[in-house]
Protein backbone atom coordinates (compact mmCIF):
# COMPACT_ATOMS: atom_id res chain seq x y z
CA UNK A 1 0.00 0.00 0.00
CA UNK A 2 1.20 3.33 -1.06
CA UNK A 3 0.29 6.49 0.99
CA UNK A 4 0.05 9.60 -0.95
CA UNK A 5 -0.18 12.90 1.13
CA UNK A 6 -0.09 10.82 4.40
CA UNK A 7 -0.30 13.51 6.65
CA UNK A 8 -0.09 12.03 10.51
CA UNK A 9 0.11 8.09 9.58
CA UNK A 10 -3.47 7.49 10.24
CA UNK A 11 -3.66 5.04 7.78
CA UNK A 12 -0.26 3.54 8.32
CA UNK A 13 -1.71 3.36 12.35
CA UNK A 14 -4.73 1.93 11.16
CA UNK A 15 -3.16 -0.59 8.87
CA UNK A 16 -0.45 -1.46 11.68
CA UNK A 17 -3.48 -2.16 14.16
CA UNK A 18 -4.60 -4.73 12.26
CA UNK A 19 -3.89 -8.42 10.82
CA UNK A 20 -3.56 -7.66 7.21
CA UNK A 21 -0.54 -9.20 4.61
CA UNK A 22 -0.29 -4.87 3.58
CA UNK A 23 2.73 -3.37 4.01
CA UNK A 24 2.70 0.35 4.58
CA UNK A 25 4.52 3.00 2.58
CA UNK A 26 4.27 6.77 2.25
CA UNK A 27 5.13 9.93 0.34
CA UNK A 28 4.44 13.16 2.11
CA UNK A 29 5.57 16.44 0.60
CA UNK A 30 5.51 18.38 3.60
CA UNK A 31 9.14 17.54 5.31
CA UNK A 32 7.86 18.15 8.51
CA UNK A 33 5.40 15.31 8.20
CA UNK A 34 7.68 13.51 6.26
CA UNK A 35 10.51 13.31 8.73
CA UNK A 36 7.12 12.52 11.98
CA UNK A 37 5.82 10.35 9.04
CA UNK A 38 9.62 8.52 8.89
CA UNK A 39 10.14 8.35 12.69
CA UNK A 40 6.76 6.58 13.25
CA UNK A 41 7.53 3.82 10.40
CA UNK A 42 10.64 3.95 9.36
CA UNK A 43 12.74 5.41 6.80
CA UNK A 44 12.47 2.27 4.53
CA UNK A 45 8.58 2.92 4.47
CA UNK A 46 9.25 6.06 2.40
CA UNK A 47 8.86 5.96 -1.06
CA UNK A 48 10.67 7.62 -3.43
CA UNK A 49 8.80 10.89 -5.57
CA UNK A 50 10.35 9.25 -9.10
CA UNK A 51 10.27 5.73 -7.68
CA UNK A 52 8.34 3.32 -10.21
CA UNK A 53 4.47 2.12 -8.64
CA UNK A 54 4.45 -1.81 -8.82
CA UNK A 55 0.62 -2.59 -11.01
CA UNK A 56 0.11 -4.59 -7.83
CA UNK A 57 0.05 -1.52 -5.20
CA UNK A 58 -2.85 -0.46 -3.89
CA UNK A 59 -2.79 3.43 -4.01
CA UNK A 60 -3.97 5.62 -1.37
CA UNK A 61 -4.88 9.44 -1.75
CA UNK A 62 -7.30 10.52 0.79
CA UNK A 63 -7.90 14.41 1.55
CA UNK A 64 -5.20 14.92 -0.85
CA UNK A 65 -6.41 16.12 -4.51
CA UNK A 66 -8.12 19.09 -3.51
CA UNK A 67 -5.19 20.45 -2.15
CA UNK A 68 -3.17 20.05 -5.08
CA UNK A 69 -3.42 23.14 -8.46
CA UNK A 70 -3.25 20.69 -11.05
CA UNK A 71 -4.76 17.70 -9.88
CA UNK A 72 -5.23 15.93 -13.42
CA UNK A 73 -1.21 16.22 -13.79
CA UNK A 74 -1.03 14.81 -10.71
CA UNK A 75 -2.87 12.04 -11.47
CA UNK A 76 -0.93 11.39 -14.67
CA UNK A 77 2.18 11.81 -13.03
Amino acid sequence: MLDFGAGSGQLGDWVRSRPTPLTYRFEESSAVLDTALAQKFGDEARSAADAPIEATTLVTMLDVLEHIEDDTAALQH
